[in-house]
């Protein structure tokens, strides 16, 4: 019987790469990026902008769910199986507060909310004289 080699099952938004299997087999394993909706609030009021995403990742349990947040912007990791990883980074145009956001995973939906630190750009611009 000849030795089976490894299918490529990759999704149309995926990469995929080869991983060894314990017995030193390659494996594939699937990464799929996953656009997350993104809803903007209260945008140009100083301390009150805020960011909202959601990303739909079906079958992924709460646990590997991997949401890592800086003030530039953020990562999430969630594996699905020991093939399936999604992925997201998105970066923020002002300083995100990690310290406060907020994240709830309910039935293959993960609802993030971010808080900006976002101070008004023209408060130091030059005032222009209107003749």
């Amino acid at each position: 019987m000849s030795e089976q080699k490894p299918t490529d099952i990759t999704a149309p938004a995926g990469d995929t790469k080869m991983a060894e299997k314990d017995e030193g087999k390659p494996d594939i394993m699937r990464r799929i990026w996953v656009p997350g909706c993104v809803c903007s609030e209260g945008c140009g009021i100083e301390g009150e902008d805020t960011v909202s995403i959601t990303f739909e990742i079906p079958g992924v349990k709460k646990d590997d769910i991997d949401l890592r947040v800086i003030p530039d912007g953020l990562r999430l990791e969630a594996k699905r199986d020991k093939i399936t990883t999604f992925v997201s980074e998105y970066a923020f145009v002002c300083d995100a507060d990690p310290e406060h956001v907020k994240a709830d995973y309910h039935e293959g939906v993960l609802d993030v909310e971010i808080p900006l630190k976002c101070k008004d750009p023209y408060v130091d611009g030059k005032k222009i004289v209107v003749a």
